[in-house]
């Protein structure tokens, strides 16, 4: 346990992401399991570890990492109870009041683990892991009631700037930086936004590292987790949904074109969403019967993945910058009670983004790649429907 935690080896200058860490603390204030959850790499560890080097003394807390390939395959509940043991004995026996379990489901039992901390040495405990495997129907019957959670994501293009050490405090700031940010953005466009990409300077090492991610994501994260034998199918159609950004996408044709039965098709989709490989938006309508029949328009979770492994002839640049924010509005809107649609009509007449809130229409929003504000202008008088929207 040493080499991850404060009062061991661990010394890692860790960036700090406020938005998370004033969730995190608040959350912290209820006695409840506190579920950290996110796509794989998108900082979720970091996040926990950046929270108690502010926030506690280096002896009143414990990480325990549970992907750690010198732990034994079939980690339980008794062996956590074993590490707790070892902490009292030889770091402190009565200051702990804190417990990180990352990738808590890795360890069978974690959850019972979880609430004895909780509930019997009134300790504050944070799990983290992919979202399909920590809330998933074995563990949520036993959690419910019992939990508060946060959904972390790659970096918004406002802490990438951070990370690359562009702050941008006042509308003054825009204009003066506005070379290095416009700079920044197409960066932030090809390469995406997974906190460890964005401090790697070399190209095709940030390329690689995003497709490890990927690799990562399909095998340990849905293959492993579904026992899906068949990889390499679960992969082609990985790769196919990801080349379908800022689209709406038809799950009977993907079927069609690589004769895999819909049934199939169907359930990688429901595993691949799971693990927050993509998001997915229904289609506005006033009757929910309809929002669950239409087709669902797909968006990658990071722009970085769609450039590394989507199959694509040209640039696509309007393509991803709907991606990108597709994203950011779903980031804000994930704590909330409002819900992201888009919207279309039978003549094709589109709006990219609807915001919804209380069963009413809060915003409308459509986003276009252009170059100047003359461009806007006239895009806006060829097609009238879009001008109330953007």
């Amino acid at each position: 346990m040493r080499d991850y935690n404060l009062w061991g080896n661990f010394n890692k200058n860790l960036k700090e992401r406020s938005e998370y860490s004033l969730k995190l603390s608040k959350n912290l204030e209820s006695e409840t399991i506190n579920v950290v959850k996110g796509i794989r790499r998108s900082g979720k560890s970091s996040l926990c570890v950046k929270y108690i080097q502010e926030h506690y003394d280096k002896k009143d807390s414990l990480i325990i990492n549970l992907e750690d390939p010198r732990l034994p395959v079939n980690i339980d509940s008794n062996m956590l109870m074993d590490i707790i043991q070892a902490y009292y004995e030889y770091i402190s026996p009565d200051n702990l009041k804190i417990v990180v379990i990352d990738e808590a489901q890795n360890a069978d039992g974690w959850e019972r683990f979880a609430r004895y901390l909780v509930e019997t040495k009134n300790v504050k405990c944070i799990v983290t892991g992919p979202s399909s495997k920590l809330l998933s129907d074995e563990y949520a019957t036993f959690i419910t009631g019992r939990h508060m959670y946060i959904l972390v994501f790659p970096l918004s293009f406002h802490e990438f700037l951070n990370f690359r050490g562009i702050y941008i405090n006042s509308e003054i700031d825009i204009i003066n930086k506005k070379f290095e940010i416009t700079n920044m953005l197409h960066e932030y466009i090809e390469y995406g936004g997974f906190p460890e990409v964005t401090i790697i300077d070399n190209p095709e090492v940030k390329k690689e590292l995003v497709k490890n991610y990927f690799n990562d994501i399909i095998i340990k994260d849905v293959a492993k987790r579904y026992k899906i034998r068949n990889i390499s199918q679960l992969e082609q159609i990985s790769v196919e949904l990801l080349s379908n950004i800022s689209e709406v996408v038809s799950l009977r044709s993907i079927s069609r074109t690589y004769n895999i039965g819909i049934e199939t098709v169907e359930r990688y989709f429901k595993y691949l969403s799971a693990s927050y490989l993509f998001i997915t938006l229904e289609k506005y309508s006033y009757s929910k019967r309809q929002q669950n029949k239409s087709l669902k328009k797909i968006y990658s979770i990071d722009t970085g993945i769609y450039n590394a492994l989507s199959f694509k002839f040209s640039k696509q640049e309007g393509k991803k910058m709907e991606n990108i924010v597709a994203i950011e509005l779903y980031r804000r809107i994930s704590n909330s009670n409002k819900t992201l649609y888009y919207w279309k009509d039978y003549y094709n007449h589109e709006v990219d983004f609807v915001i919804n809130m209380n069963d009413k229409v809060e915003q409308l929003i459509q986003v276009t790649y252009l170059s100047s504000y003359e461009s806007i202008e006239k895009r806006n008088h060829e097609k009238p429907y879009l001008a109330s929207a953007i």
